[in-house]
């Protein structure tokens, strides 16, 4: 169902907080405390062009790291788990948008801060800290959604919008949620 794979999109940035951390900051912090992006400075290319790349670098290689999720359950009809009849047609359009609505951004967003934290404090460790504290918030925001009040506040401390889809698809009726695109709301 649509509803339950713009859940599982939002949710992915949960996943994503340390394998962006990972795959972003270890390379660059790597190079940054051995010494050899000082010597790839001067030499071959400039400070400003050595990050731009690494960052870009950062970006497509987690791109390619969650493309798996949305060309497995496109791929799931295929792998013979049972009868081709026991699967519906896979929501192409709503899973291409909640790629675009949630999962990038938040990919962009954590391969940023990563980068941003490592390029100012010089360590891996800074960027770990960073996502790990970012997952805090998240956990924060999903475990007082319920509860509280105050649902824009939660909503706006999620920093993966996970409690703004599901405070969205929690209102939707069943039609909706088997059908619908998420409508995006000013919180998310």
């Amino acid at each position: 169902a649509p509803a339950i794979n713009y859940q599982n999109l939002a949710a992915m940035g949960m996943l994503l907080f340390a394998v962006t951390a990972i795959i972003s900051a270890g390379a660059l912090a790597r190079d940054l405390e051995s010494g050899v992006a000082h010597v790839l400075y001067p030499a071959i290319i400039h400070e400003k062009r050595y990050f731009c790349g690494k960052y870009i670098g950062g970006v497509l290689v987690n791109l390619a790291v969650v493309l798996g999720y949305p060309l497995g359950i496109l791929l799931f009809s295929f792998l013979g788990t049972g009868a081709s009849e026991q699967f519906g047609p896979a929501p192409l359009g709503q899973l291409l948008h909640g790629f675009f609505i949630l999962t990038v951004p938040n990919l962009v967003f954590l391969v940023t801060f990563s980068v941003f934290l490592v390029v100012m404090f010089r360590k891996s460790a800074a960027a770990y800290i960073g996502v790990l504290l970012i997952f805090i918030c998240f956990l924060i925001a999903v475990s007082t959604r319920s509860e509280s009040s105050h649902v824009l506040l939660v909503e706006l401390l999620d920093p993966f919008g996970y409690c703004s889809v599901k405070h969205i698809t929690d209102k939707m009726d069943m039609l909706e949620l088997n059908t619908a695109y998420l409508p995006v709301s000013t919180a998310l």
